[in-house]
């Protein structure tokens, strides 16, 4: 644990000196992140803040290289989604020490923090809006989320699924995705398949009402 906090500080270091040697201007932010599984880490954790002619943009260059399975180290070198990252979705994950650096109009509580579930900025390859989906949080509207996963991105826009966790028996539900490569979709509910063949399509936007 305290190697890799020590892993951190050097990354982040060494990320902040390459920015002062290209003529940046950058700030280590300091606080906690939480794991996967939504729960915060021991460990402090850092990311940056970068300014560049548009303004400040965050970035996190640890967590952009890889991460840690199994007690090994698996890079990543296509996830750019940590090297400008939206506040609003970066809090999902990220809690800084000074409140007044989540960079939101309104920062929220530690609790509220400790809340919410884990989302990461890469969700927004499938249409996804942190703010929107932040602010249905807070307000209520939105009590728990389908879980997805990243590797599918690539292939659809989730426009319109419930968003909850559980579905109800007897209650209609609506689902709309636009896929964005040639490829086959079916919903599975049950062991049962609902192939793309059975649902309303429009262009490359499928509709089905289950």
């Amino acid at each position: 644990s305290s190697e890799r906090n020590r892993s951190t500080v050097f990354c982040h270091s060494f990320s902040n000196h390459i920015g002062d040697s290209s003529g940046l201007q950058t700030t280590i932010i300091s606080g906690k992140s939480k794991n996967l599984y939504g729960q915060v880490e021991k460990t402090k954790h850092a990311w940056l803040l970068v300014e560049v002619e548009e303004g400040g943009i965050l970035i996190d260059p640890t967590w952009g290289a890889g991460f840690v399975k199994d007690g090994a180290f698996v890079r990543s070198d296509n996830d750019m989604s940590w090297f400008q990252i939206d506040p609003h979705w970066l809090i999902f994950t990220h809690y800084p020490d000074d409140s007044n650096l989540q960079f939101m109009d309104t920062p929220i509580s530690w609790n509220t923090f400790t809340q919410l579930p884990t989302l990461y900025p890469s969700s927004t390859a499938y249409g996804w809006d942190g703010k929107d989906i932040l602010t249905r949080i807070l307000d209520g509207s939105i009590q728990s989320l389908p879980k997805i996963y990243d590797q599918y991105s690539a292939y659809v826009s989730l426009t319109d699924i419930p968003m909850q966790k559980t579905l109800r028996p007897g209650t209609l539900y609506t689902f709309t995705i636009q896929k964005k490569k040639d490829i086959k979709v079916a919903l599975i509910h049950d062991g049962e398949f609902v192939y793309d063949s059975e649902w309303k399509q429009e262009g490359n936007t499928l509709t089905l009402q289950y």
